[in-house]
């Protein structure tokens, strides 16, 4: 693989090794905090007195680049800010959303007010996040050549994103490259590009495995195996930062624990969606 570059905020000695981080009492307050953050890299932001509103009216449907947070703490008036984010949203033409803070329970407790003001709250299960700490357990095939994207390469679009119903990502991968925040490895296979996996490095100590996919024709056939391998072995030679995902699917998982991840805790997710 070609050597990475130093376009990103994870390089060695930048924070303490995995092992101390592992115990220390604020690591999960940083990974939430990270997840909240996220899409200021990738999306438009604004800071309001009760949090903060992502929007990209390039690619409007994408709830995770347009979404709101409230953070309950600052949070004097809900009927009010839950009107200027309505408005916020409608006047450019998106759909009005806002994320649960990872405090659990609030949306819940404070139905009645989302209900008057026309939106929905739906609960997902718990969001799982999963902590890199064991070995590498995967074997490398060498049966892909793995570059990092420096600059974008439309074969991404072309051979993963398009085909698999995901042209709306293509904008925010662009992004990605772009950004000294992510780096952003490729297989290819017989020139054709195969699999995709992006790791962020955020403003809190912590890097998260923000994406991984493979072309739908191809999977099942160990080609992301090797790329989260490669990856991860990426993370800890270049990076003392600890490196968490969660996982979307039960293959997903599967993979990340032979990588070398397991289960680091759990967190009510709730999203607040706009009808009336």
């Amino acid at each position: 693989m070609e050597k990475m570059t130093e376009r990103h905020a994870g390089s060695a000695g930048a924070t303490p090794a995995l092992e101390e981080d592992r115990v220390h009492p604020d690591l999960m307050d940083r990974i939430l905090r990270t997840e909240m953050d996220y899409p200021k890299y990738i999306s438009n932001f604004e800071e309001k007195p009760f949090g903060l509103i992502y929007h990209d009216q390039s690619d409007p449907d994408n709830p995770y680049l347009n979404h709101a947070i409230i953070f309950p703490d600052q949070v004097e008036d809900l009927p009010g800010a839950l009107d200027a984010i309505t408005q916020f949203y409608l006047e450019r033409g998106i759909q009005p959303r806002v994320r649960q803070p990872f405090t659990k329970g609030y949306f819940m407790d404070h139905a009645t007010e989302f209900r008057i003001k026309g939106y929905d709250i739906q609960l997902f299960a718990p969001t799982r996040f999963m902590l890199l700490e064991n070995p590498n357990r995967i074997q490398p095939t060498g049966k892909l050549e793995i570059r990092e994207l420096t600059e974008w390469d439309p074969r991404v679009a072309e051979d993963i994103l398009i085909p698999d119903g995901n042209g709306q990502a293509v904008e925010e991968i662009k992004r990605n490259i772009m950004g000294r925040r992510y780096r952003v490895l490729v297989g290819y296979l017989q020139g054709k590009a195969v699999s995709m996996v992006t790791i962020y490095y955020g403003d809190h100590g912590v890097a998260r495995l923000a994406s991984a996919e493979t072309a739908a024709e191809l999977r099942g056939q160990g080609y992301a195996r090797e790329l989260i391998s490669t990856i991860v072995d990426m993370h800890r030679r270049e990076s003392s930062l600890p490196l968490y995902l969660w996982p979307q699917n039960i293959t997903a998982e599967k993979i990340f624990r032979e990588a070398g991840f397991t289960d680091f805790f759990q967190e009510e997710l709730a999203i607040a969606t706009y009808h009336s």
